[in-house]
């Protein structure tokens, strides 16, 4: 089943807003994390990064790719 981890909250990657939230849910033994990550651009698109994952290194690995990721206009 799924279960929200937490309330939204912002946090900013190079200089731009995300609003996120965390969830997980198990599925057989095993618990899959998930984070997403949302932009609403100035133009009115919304964005979205969602990222899996099972442990702690796996998301400290995913979280150096949206550190990675520039926006440009």
């Amino acid at each position: 089943s799924l279960k929200y981890n937490g309330d939204c909250r912002e946090v900013t990657f190079n200089g731009v807003n995300f609003a996120t939230q965390e969830l997980s849910m198990a599925l057989d033994s095993r618990t899959i994390r998930q984070v997403q990550y949302n932009y609403l651009t100035e133009d009115g698109p919304l964005i979205t990064f969602t990222l899996a994952y099972f442990d702690d290194k796996d998301r400290f690995f995913l979280d150096r790719i949206m550190r990675s990721i520039s926006f440009s206009t």
